[in-house]
């Protein structure tokens, strides 16, 4: 990574940057990434774009969503400072439909929005399955969600089987949200479970396929 640029309109204690860099290089979380050479994989919830960018080096291609303009906008220059040429961004967030959902903005901490009813913007959403059928991808090597609660909304669709086998890693935060509901869903699917540790005491677990 040459350079990480920030949205000018955002304060930079409420991007929680150092926060996403701990889990990254002192955690390690994504260690199986590192230590791996994937096809494709998936960041749902790329923010300004440090993970993805990280993510590259060890892939042939990222496929990254932020539906927040300023941070999706951010991502954009992101890739293009750093002359990546393997990270798609998409303006949208994964969820259980297709079209628009209101989207709830957390000016103390932009890491934080999530779709909720009562938000007061709009975003565009896409369900992961029509996402792959877009692309004409057959098979995910490792996908990340850390998207708020929203990863309820995804894991616990009943549409979310169709994809699951499709799907080899899969990395989830949780957020407090029907989390041993996902868990034990998840692990239905045919995947292990394992809990990865951080300093910050994140809820992160990677799940593999059997």
């Amino acid at each position: 990574m040459k350079c990480l640029k920030f949205p000018q309109e955002e304060v930079w204690n409420n991007l929680y940057v150092p926060h996403m860099f701990v889990e990254t290089y002192i955690d390690d979380v994504y260690k199986l990434v590192r230590e791996s050479k994937f096809n494709i994989i998936v960041d749902a919830g790329a923010n300004i774009g440090d993970i993805s960018l990280f993510f590259a080096q060890y892939c042939k291609m990222v496929y990254a969503f932020e539906p927040l303009p300023s941070l999706y906008n951010c991502l954009k220059e992101n890739i293009e400072a750093n002359e990546i040429t393997n990270i798609i961004p998409t303006k949208m967030a994964i969820s259980d439909f297709n079209g628009q959902a209101a989207f709830e903005y957390n000016p103390g901490n932009v890491t934080m929005g999530r779709l909720k009813d009562t938000g007061d913007r709009i975003v565009e959403t896409t369900t992961i399955e029509s996402f792959m059928k877009v692309y004409k991808i057959d098979e995910i090597d490792y996908f990340k969600m850390d998207i708020e609660s929203g990863e309820a909304r995804v894991i616990l669709d009943p549409n979310f089987k169709n994809v699951a086998r499709k799907i080899k890693n899969l990395f989830v935060a949780l957020h407090g949200e029907k989390e041993e509901e996902i868990k034990q869903r998840v692990q239905a699917y045919g995947f292990t479970m394992q809990h990865l540790p951080t300093l910050l005491g994140e809820r992160i677990y990677l799940f593999r396929r059997k």
